[in-house]
């Protein structure tokens, strides 16, 4: 008898990888849409999505090595919760962000067009009578969006 890998019947596996310090198995209530996306979205195309993983204090090495043996050869980095290391990045695998790289790094990443969800609510509002508008946004925003500038 034979003994070899134990991967999924695809020809390409696909992960979910946050850095997540606590250890969550459950993404925190505004990242679940976008997990709940993901999978949706692979299975609607046949394709396993393993949320299993978590990059926090796995170096890139150990996580190329787990990606080999299990198959996976495409990873999905919610960059929101990448605040304790820089993402994943190899040549060998195909990677996507989900929100502002907090690395200087080039990657593939989708994001908000936040200028665009701005003017529209400004432009609603001043559609609406309104004229003393206010904005507040939050510390960590204010940082991701000056470390990418």
């Amino acid at each position: 008898m034979r003994r070899g890998r134990t991967g999924a019947a695809s020809s390409c596996n696909l992960a979910w990888l946050p850095s997540d310090p606590d250890g969550r198995s459950e993404p925190l209530p505004w990242a679940k849409p976008y997990l709940e996306g993901a999978q949706a979205r692979a299975a609607e195309l046949g394709f396993p999505l393993d949320t299993t993983l978590n990059a926090h204090g796995v170096t890139d090495e150990r996580l190329d090595r787990i990606f080999e043996n299990r198959g996976i050869r495409g990873i999905i980095q919610p960059q929101m919760q990448y605040h304790d290391r820089y993402p994943f990045q190899s040549e060998r695998i195909a990677q996507v962000g989900i929100g502002e790289n907090p690395d200087a790094r080039p990657m593939h990443a989708v994001t908000a067009d936040f200028f665009k969800n701005v003017t529209t609510c400004v432009d609603a509002l001043l559609g609406s009578g309104y004229r003393r508008i206010g904005f507040c946004e939050h510390d960590h925003s204010v940082v991701v969006s000056q470390a990418m500038h």
